[in-house]
Order: structure tokens, then C-alpha cells, then sequence
């Protein structure tokens, strides 16, 4: 019996910018709060990982004996991010189905829609979504994650803010903007 502290040598080399999350069950049970989400760092390198909290690494106790101890796939504190980017994705693939019945598939760049004045919602959900995905690329980067996800992000908030700002621009960048949305559902 005693305590122990937990490390993994681990490598996270998939995603640049993102970072892997486990659940770490002793058990049968997550053994404490800061089990719920260890978090791997992406790097090029082999790296060792220990479980911890902002007063060092955090120690389990085990009574002699034969334990099991499990990992678990989980998204940690991107979890809460991916469902803010999911809504935002299907808000702007609302505006654009309704944006495609007026324009067609292939819009004539000579022609004025009207798209703000024939679909009233459009400007105000354009402006809404950039400040949103604005908010969450930069809640991303807080968490140390600056990658091609936070990249994905500002380029659709930058080309929204600009559908707000030049309405008549939409239909020539119509290709461009789903571009944008499907990587950012990627």
C-alpha cells in the first residue's frame, strides 16, 4: 500500500495545435477531479505526462494489492468548444442553403440580390456567428491550442465580417465561404 504518483510516456504527434484527452479510471472509478481529463500535448517527440493540478503532481492512493487501471478516450475541455462550433456551423449552413435558393449553384456576380434585404435574419447571423467563433478560437487559445483549428476559425469570423460589411460580395465569395464552413467542419 502507498502513495503513487501517476506519469505516461506518451506521444501526441496526430493533430498540430490540439491536444488528446484521457479519463483515467482506477477500478472501476475516476479516483478524483483532475482524473477526468489528463491532458497530451502535441509534439513531435516521445514525452512524459503526469498527472497533476496547479499544486504539483497529484497523488493516488493504493492499497496492496492487485489494481486495474484504465484509460478512456474523452475531449477534456474541448468538448464544451466542439458544441459551440457545432451550432455555429449549423447556423451558418442554415443561412447558406437559404443564400443558395435565392442565388442558385452557380451565382451571377453582375446581379444584386438583395441577399440582407431578402433574407432579413442573414446580417444579424453573420455578425452573431463571427463574434462567436471570434469568442471560441480565442477560449482555444487560452487552453495553449494555436493551430489549424483556431486558424479555420478567424478566416470564416474574418470572411463573415466582411459579408457584413460588403453585402454584394456574398455571391461572387459563395464558393469561398462553404470552402471555409466545410473545413471548419472537418
Amino acid at each position: 500500500a502507498g502513495l503513487y504518483r501517476l506519469s505516461f510516456r506518451a506521444l501526441q504527434n496526430f493533430k498540430s495545435g490540439a491536444y488528446s484527452a484521457r479519463t483515467i479510471w482506477l477500478d472501476g472509478r475516476i479516483p478524483f477531479e483532475e482524473a477526468r481529463s489528463l491532458r497530451f500535448s502535441y509534439s513531435m517527440d516521445w514525452q512524459m505526462v503526469t498527472l497533476e493540478n496547479a499544486d504539483g503532481p497529484c497523488l493516488l492512493y493504493l492499497p496492496a494489492g492487485r489494481h486495474t487501471l484504465r484509460l478512456e478516450v474523452t475531449l477534456g475541455e474541448r468538448g464544451e468548444l466542439m458544441r459551440d462550433v457545432g451550432d455555429c456551423i449549423a447556423r451558418l449552413n442554415t443561412m447558406y442553403r437559404k443564400i443558395m435558393m435565392i442565388t442558385g449553384a452557380y451565382p451571377d456576380t453582375l446581379r444584386d440580390y438583395n441577399l440582407f434585404k431578402n433574407i432579413p435574419e442573414l446580417e444579424a447571423t453573420f455578425a452573431e456567428v463571427a463574434g462567436q467563433l471570434t469568442a471560441i478560437s480565442g477560449r482555444l487559445l487560452a487552453t495553449g491550442q494555436k493551430g489549424e483549428d483556431s486558424a479555420n476559425m478567424e478566416r470564416l469570423a474574418l470572411q463573415l465580417e466582411s459579408f457584413v460589411k460588403d453585402p454584394g460580395s456574398i455571391p461572387a465569395r459563395l464558393a469561398s465561404f462553404n470552402s471555409n464552413l466545410s473545413d471548419l467542419s472537418a
